[in-house]
């Protein structure tokens, strides 16, 4: 069985401060805010949570909170045999919807692993806009020696996606099953 690397883009949280400048929602109206890093990484926590329920091998690429360099990453996840990666992310641009990348120069495999994603989206968020299989040359998932893919799971910036999905334990939740059941149909 394949190891499954997982990555959550961005830093966390270490004492209260936020470690990745940027890469949060605006502050709303009601004062909350939501910082991507700490949101990728409690979808990561779940998504490994169920892996360890079902027995599935994983590694977590960046489990510190402080951000990790991307060259990093990249280094951790080539030591990993036998595996595939996916890079966790919320949204930003004031859109709509989910969407998955694969790198330009990606393997049939990567291409395999993004379509396991697009397959699934519609039962679990039925109404929502997908956005589609796109090519990116992004560091994690051009450089990586596996098949890889980047996840962007709704939009922080986008008030209603955002306090649905990206702020809550039920949308979180839902993001990590979405990730998870993509993953039992890779392997």
């Amino acid at each position: 069985m394949k190891t499954i690397i997982l990555d959550a883009g961005h830093g966390g949280m270490i004492n209260g401060k936020y470690q990745t400048k940027g890469k949060r929602s605006p502050v709303w109206e009601d004062g909350s805010v939501l910082y991507e890093g700490e949101c990728n990484r409690q979808i990561k926590d779940r998504v490994m949570e169920l892996m360890q329920f079902h027995r599935m091998p994983y590694y977590d690429v960046n489990p510190e909170q402080i951000d990790i360099s991307l060259k990093e990453r990249v280094t951790r996840a080539n030591r990993v045999s036998n595996s595939l990666y996916i890079s966790i992310h919320s949204n930003a641009g004031g859109g709509t919807g989910c969407e998955v990348f694969v790198s330009n120069n990606c393997s049939d495999k990567s291409k395999s692993m993004a379509k396991d994603f697009e397959d699934l989206y519609y039962p679990l968020f039925d109404g929502e806009r997908w956005r589609g299989i796109k090519q990116s040359d992004f560091y994690v998932i051009k450089n990586t020696k596996m098949p890889a893919v980047l996840i962007e799971s709704f939009f922080m910036d986008t008030e209603k996606e955002c306090k649905k999905y990206l702020m809550t334990k039920a949308g979180r939740d839902r993001i990590a099953i979405w990730v998870f059941e993509s993953i039992k149909k890779m392997v």
